[in-house]
């Protein structure tokens, strides 16, 4: 293995899709963010194979019982995009550039001395869209891609159902 920190990666093509494919990095390509994932630590397992901890992935995404999908990966699964120096990731850089732009719809919670607690946003830059939902301590959870796409069709089918409700 002679991935740095700071490198750019790219999950295999034949790892996209197959079962031994880390699940975190698969869930982030379906979820429409690139292929592309900066090296951020290189580590060790317990039995003393190589693993690299990769941004934006490792250590965030979480299953549905609270646990964390990932902190490190097999370096066999990726192959190298480019060198680099450490650097924000792909993900930070996509969050970034929304939370620089108004928002369309915001809501936010803001408290004296801590400043703003909760901030959810409907963002877009021309370029991307995305939701994003940020609590203070905590890296920004955004919806995007595939995944808004989804949750705009589930609104819609939902506003059709109540369409006929009794008010």
């Amino acid at each position: 293995m002679d991935f740095k920190p700071g490198d750019v990666l790219s999950l295999r093509v034949e790892y996209k899709k197959a079962k031994e494919a880390d699940v975190s990095c698969v869930r982030m390509l379906d979820a429409g963010l690139p292929n592309e994932f900066t090296v951020a630590a290189i580590e060790e397992t317990v039995d003393g194979q190589p693993a690299i901890v990769l941004s934006p992935c490792c250590n965030r995404l979480r299953g549905g019982d609270g646990t964390l999908l990932c902190s490190a990966h097999p370096p066999q699964l990726f192959e190298l995009v480019r060198r680099g120096a450490p650097d924000l990731s792909t993900f930070d850089k996509i969050v970034d550039s929304l939370f620089k732009t108004d928002p369309k719809e915001f809501l936010g919670v803001e408290v004296p001395v801590l400043g703003s607690l909760l901030h959810f946003g409907h963002y877009d830059d021309g370029e991307r869209e995305g939701i994003m939902l940020r609590i203070l301590g905590a890296r920004p959870l955004l919806i995007a891609g595939k995944d808004l796409e989804t949750l705009y069709g589930l609104i819609s089918r939902l506003k059709s159902l109540g369409k006929g409700a009794p008010k």
